[in-house]
């Protein structure tokens, strides 16, 4: 999962593809979990060391939301990944916290075991 910033106008994202002779623009193409809303942008592929660098300029990240990525060249798949859009320079994000919780009173961990 990589992470972008919604409030930047362009996010670089440094990827492995899966040809690194592709100089012309590929489309990346974001969608966002849950609404569908998605993004198509046509971006020139630069190449730094082992990765592909790829300026992009989205227009529909918003803050904490999760987004599918897929990057292809024609109808070919150079990469597929998941971005996650937040501002925050904390590092240490759980997209569920406070949704989910374990209710260990009064559980005994009892086991059935079913023999043949």
């Amino acid at each position: 999962m990589k992470r972008v910033n919604p409030s930047l106008s362009t996010n670089t994202l440094y990827v492995i593809t899966r040809d690194y002779t592709v100089t012309t623009p590929v489309s990346i193409t974001i969608r966002q979990d849950g609404t569908y809303i998605s993004e198509t942008i046509s971006v020139t592929p630069s190449y730094t060391e082992n990765y592909c660098q790829l300026d992009c300029d989205f227009t529909i990240l918003e803050e904490d939301s999760v987004y599918f990525m897929e990057i292809k060249n024609g109808g070919d798949l150079l990469y597929r990944d998941r971005l996650y859009a937040t501002s925050s320079t904390d590092y240490t994000h759980s997209l569920n916290t406070g949704d989910f919780t374990i209710d260990t009173e009064g559980e005994d961990e009892e086991y059935i075991i079913l023999e043949d």
